[in-house]
């Protein structure tokens, strides 16, 4: 939550600073600033995800998790059968050949 909020405050920021005109120093404006706030959120956001999986992977494995997580390829694989080839074939000869 806070770092949404750091996020918009960054966007902001960035928005009404762009919208300021060209000055002799800034002759094209202020428009890059607005990238490079979508920069940094980028990066952020990247180095918030990479800190979270780091913490999953090395902390400990939790089973019931793993469990529901597995249920569902393992009822699809069931459903549809593993591998199927008959079935794969039978749908290849039965499409058109361009």
């Amino acid at each position: 939550m806070l770092t949404d909020i750091l996020a918009l405050g960054l966007a902001w920021f960035a928005t009404t600073r762009a919208e300021r005109p060209a000055d002799a120093s800034k002759t094209y404006g202020y428009h890059r600033t607005g990238i490079l706030a979508a920069f940094a959120n980028a990066a952020t956001l990247i180095v918030m995800v990479l800190a979270r999986r780091k913490r999953r992977i090395a902390g400990p494995l939790n089973s019931t998790a793993l469990r529901g997580r597995m249920r569902s390829p393992a009822v699809g694989c069931a459903w549809r059968g593993w591998g199927s080839p008959t079935r794969a074939s039978s749908a290849m000869r039965a499409s058109p050949r361009l």
